[in-house]
C-alpha cells in the first residue's frame, strides 16, 4: 500500500496490491464437471486438497477532504468523499476465482 497526499488540495490517493493464497480449503477447488472456471465443488474425488495462489488484486482509493473544501475544523472528525476502484483476477487454474472490476463512492467520517 502506498499513500500520496496532494499538498494543499485535500486530495489523498492510495494505491494497493494484494495476493490471496489457498491452503487446503476445498471451497476454492475447481470442479471436474466442466472446463469453465468458477464451478465450485466440495472436494476432489481423489481426496487431494489444492494449495496455491488463488487471486491478485490492485486498487486505487481517492479521498477528498470536505473539511478542507468547506474550511471546517477537524474538531468533530474528518469528513471526506471516498472513491474506490479495484481489479481482481485469478492466478491458478486449479483454484476458483473470478475476474472483477469493482468500486464505489461514499462519504466517510474518521474520528
Amino acid at each position: 500500500r502506498y499513500r500520496y497526499v496532494v499538498d494543499d488540495t485535500g486530495l489523498t490517493l492510495t494505491a494497493s496490491a494484494s495476493v490471496g493464497y489457498v491452503a487446503g480449503y476445498s471451497a476454492f477447488i475447481v470442479g471436474d464437471n466442466g472446463p469453465e472456471r468458477g464451478v465450485f465443488t466440495s472436494g476432489r474425488a481423489d481426496g487431494e486438497n489444492i494449495n496455491g495462489f488463488q487471486h491478485y488484486q490492485f486498487g486505487l482509493v481517492a479521498d477528498y477532504s470536505l473539511n478542507k473544501l468547506f474550511n471546517v475544523s477537524n474538531r468533530y472528525g474528518e469528513f471526506s468523499v471516498r472513491g474506490q476502484l479495484y481489479y481482481t483476477d485469478g492466478i491458478s487454474d486449479n483454484t476458483a476465482a473470478t475476474t472483477q472490476l469493482w468500486g464505489g463512492v461514499g462519504i466517510q467520517l474518521a474520528y
